[in-house]
């Protein structure tokens, strides 16, 4: 299972996150993906000045806990689900930082080194958690598929985007690939000389709020929900998109 993007904000409800953990004990993939920018971390956003009416009132601290509440609902689901039972449902837990999560506060230290000693990706505690974390801009490959938060487009190291985002990536990697950051839902195939397919998909997102620096019209093209890899084996799967209001009408 792939998350894609889950940008947890203090004001924002964690409750999709106890409908994933019940989707997990109900389905039991035995790989979760965290694609990466599991917290948004308004309070580091370099493009909001202190001072100004969109930085008042953000906390450091206020957005790592609304990411770690969401790390406690899935778990607590987790626990319920495994209390008692004697073949314990236990799925290996994969993520990959993205910008807003790991990038925004590897940033912040490097511009800050005084902070060093009061922040830190350990605040994410996702080794507490049971989840494996690769460094943002870092790729993972579980049978055969890589997973990163984003890949380079080029030797300027920008995101892959455009209109075809899941073809440019295949273009690119010339490997299977997910990818989350732009919050679309998007895909790709072609075969090699030996027939063997290779897929390139864009993850989409897992909220159900808007995202207020990305503006109405941008909000509305996203596409919400949980991506579901099956029959992964080297390099090649088939795929089921959940989305949020299916997810919600099943386990909220």
């Amino acid at each position: 299972l792939v998350i894609g993007d889950a940008h947890c904000q203090p004001h924002v409800p964690n409750h999709r996150f106890e409908w994933l953990g019940r989707l997990l004990t109900d389905i039991q993939p035995d790989v979760v993906v965290d694609i990466g920018d599991w917290w948004d971390m308004e309070s580091l956003n370099t493009f909001d000045r202190p001072g100004s009416k969109s930085y008042e009132g953000r906390k450091y601290w206020y957005d790592i806990e609304s990411g770690i509440d969401a790390q406690e609902r899935v778990q607590y689901q987790l626990d319920t689900y495994n209390r008692g039972k004697k073949k314990k449902y236990k799925p290996r837990l994969v993520r990959t930082l993205g910008n807003h999560d790991g990038g925004r506060i590897l940033r912040a230290l490097e511009d800050n080194p005084k902070f060093e000693s009061m922040m830190g990706l350990h605040d994410l505690m996702s080794a507490e958690f049971g989840w494996e974390e690769i460094p943002y801009k870092e790729v993972v490959v579980i049978d055969g598929v890589a997973y990163s938060h984003s890949y380079p487009s080029g030797v300027m190291g920008r995101p892959i985007g455009g209109e075809n985002p899941a073809r440019s990536l295949l273009l690119r990697q010339y490997h299977t690939a997910i990818a989350g950051h732009n919050h679309l839902l998007d895909y790709c195939e072609r075969n090699d000389a030996t027939g063997r397919r290779i897929q390139a998909m864009f993850a989409g997102c897992y909220f159900h709020h808007e995202l207020e620096w990305a503006g109405p019209r941008v909000n509305r093209m996203y596409a919400r929900g949980l991506l579901l890899l099956n029959n992964v084996h080297e390099g090649q799967f088939d795929f089921e998109w959940l989305g949020m209001d299916r997810v919600r009408a099943k386990y909220g």
